[in-house]
């Protein structure tokens, strides 16, 4: 439902493959991507989801706060033009 325009941040990200690749994050460090897409034609009235999965972990997680690995994103054809 959307195409991929260009990505900052942190780390690698590999747009063919949705594989962000971030490395070593010290014990209180955070990282950050943010990746531009467009929406694609026809997506109208739809919900795009966007659900991080395989998570490799070389440490234990010992964040106590539930993680939220998906978002939605809803489509609508909401214009304002003035």
């Amino acid at each position: 439902g959307v195409t991929y325009v260009s990505d900052t941040g942190a780390g690698a990200y590999v747009s063919a493959t949705g594989v962000w690749t971030i490395g070593t994050i010290n014990s209180t460090g955070v990282a950050t991507i943010d990746i531009v897409a467009t929406v694609d034609t026809g997506t109208s009235g739809n919900t795009i989801t966007n659900t991080v999965t395989g998570v490799t972990l070389d440490q234990t997680d010992n964040n106590t706060t539930p993680d939220d690995p998906s978002e939605d994103i809803v489509v609508n054809n909401a214009v304002d033009l003035v």
